[in-house]
């Protein structure tokens, strides 16, 4: 039984290495678009934190 653990967990760590080197060139996100949003500053004024009048 210990056998079988130590080989399954062998080719887990294999499999687990192995997948990311197989993956597509091209399968990364482009990320540029979010970056530009991330730091593009905001125009609006802030805004007042409550409305209601003080009534103490």
């Amino acid at each position: 039984m210990k056998k079988l653990l130590a080989i399954l967990l062998a080719a887990m760590m294999l499999l687990a290495c192995a997948i990311p080197a197989m993956a597509d060139e091209g399968s990364e996100p482009n990320w540029t678009e979010y970056d530009a949003l991330i730091a593009r500053p905001t125009s609006s004024p802030a805004k007042p934190r409550c409305t209601r009048p003080r009534t103490s």
